[in-house]
């Protein structure tokens, strides 16, 4: 039972981050320019996202012309689009880190953090090779880090490196 549990625990991890993400998106998209009602979070779709309003359909990033058109119509500057495909990878490191710090601080044991913390730079790491495989395959961008670099290659590895960098922190410290 206690794997079993375990392993819920996990999924709602995973769930919880992919939230974090989307959420991140979204606010970074209102903060540069998006008014509220032109965007939400896709979360029961695949990939998870956040779309657009369009006239009365939502355009998903898959859709990337328009996609991209219609952010540039709200957001004015390239820091703001840099932070808006950026800023799930931020708010989930973010986030991501101050809990694990949390509950270091609090005690909470190793047989519920070390599950959790695998699942999810696990589930990170996934995303991220997934993207590099569609990008390689198919030569346009797929997901945040793809996104970035066919827009601004030092933004991609700026915000790339340490959240990797973070991840990987976090992951051996939860292992050793």
């Amino acid at each position: 039972m206690p794997g079993l549990i375990t392993f819920f625990i996990c999924l709602m991890a995973i769930f919880l981050i992919i939230i974090i993400h989307e959420s991140g998106h979204f606010l970074a998209g209102i903060i540069f320019g998006i008014p509220f009602k032109h965007i939400k979070i896709c979360l029961f779709t695949f990939p998870q996202c956040v779309a657009l309003k369009d006239g009365e359909s939502w355009l998903k990033p898959k859709d990337r012309e328009r996609f991209v058109s219609k952010s540039r119509e709200f957001i004015k500057t390239k820091l703001g689009s840099i932070f808006f495909v950026a800023g799930g990878f931020i708010l989930q490191t973010i986030v991501f880190s101050l809990l694990f710090i949390g509950l270091i601080i609090f005690d909470i044991g190793l047989a519920i953090i070390k599950p959790i913390t695998v699942a999810i730079v696990a589930q990170f790491f996934l995303y991220l090779l997934i993207d590099l495989r569609k990008f390689n395959s198919t030569k346009t961008y797929w997901g945040d880090f793809t996104g970035l670099l066919t827009f601004s290659r030092f933004a991609a590895y700026v915000v790339i490196i340490p959240v990797i960098l973070i991840h990987l922190t976090i992951l051996i410290y939860v292992l050793k």
